[in-house]
């Protein structure tokens, strides 16, 4: 029985995508629902705890050096860390560059 299932697509660009050694991936939620903030922890599990590190957040406010977006809409124009996903959602995870 696949009620509640849900499987989600995560997307890592650049310098995140190097360093995980994986560009996508599908992670597949048996919950109702699942928030932003408990799919990075379970694919940092997944990841053998390397995706928290690497993107440096720390689930209080809108992440400063990572862009966070589900569907184009960044997490900044949600509920941040607390939005809900659902089935067929796209996480996609950007750094932010800086130089000059």
């Amino acid at each position: 029985m696949n009620e509640g299932r849900k499987s989600i697509r995560l997307t890592f660009f650049s310098i995140y995508r190097m360093e995980l050694g994986v560009q996508t991936m599908e992670h597949t939620i048996r919950q109702d629902t699942i928030t932003v903030e408990k799919l990075i922890v379970e694919a940092d599990q997944m990841l053998d705890g390397r995706l928290i590190p690497l993107l440096e957040v720390d689930f209080e406010g809108i992440p400063n050096d990572v862009l966070i977006m589900i569907n184009g809409t960044s997490i900044f124009y949600l509920e941040g860390f607390d939005t809900l996903l659902k089935d067929k959602d796209e996480v996609a995870f950007i750094p932010m560059v800086f130089g000059g």
